[in-house]
């Protein structure tokens, strides 16, 4: 046998509710874009400039694509910035920047190995 169920509690009428965590962050997104910078934590990320880095090379998209071992769309996309480097091509387009040789001739050595 079953228990007979409980009539359910009248529901309490809603307090207003503190504001969130997310409003909280976007009434401060909204300040800083206004201005208002007291408080505020920015974050800067730099991201090498692919276009700079390959003019320096003086070579083309192609060519730069083909000496790094990297997709020729993604030379494309990275340039007219529709697409962002991710973590570790960050990392080896500032190492491409400093040491293009270096880089050229670990990837020349990765590839007999293979």
């Amino acid at each position: 046998m079953s228990k007979p169920s409980k009539p359910s509690k009248p529901s309490k009428p809603s307090k207003p509710s503190k504001p969130s965590k997310l409003m909280i962050g976007m009434q401060q997104m909204l300040a800083y874009a206004k201005g208002d910078t007291k408080g505020a934590r920015v974050t800067v990320v730099h991201v090498p400039n692919v276009k700079a880095i390959r003019k320096h090379l003086a070579m083309t998209q192609k060519e730069f694509a083909q000496a790094f071992h990297l997709p020729l769309g993604t030379v494309r996309e990275w340039e007219i910035g529709r697409r962002v480097p991710d973590q570790a091509a960050q990392v080896l387009l500032s190492v491409i920047a400093a040491k293009p040789a270096m880089v050229q001739q670990v990837i020349a050595k990765t590839r007999q190995a293979a």
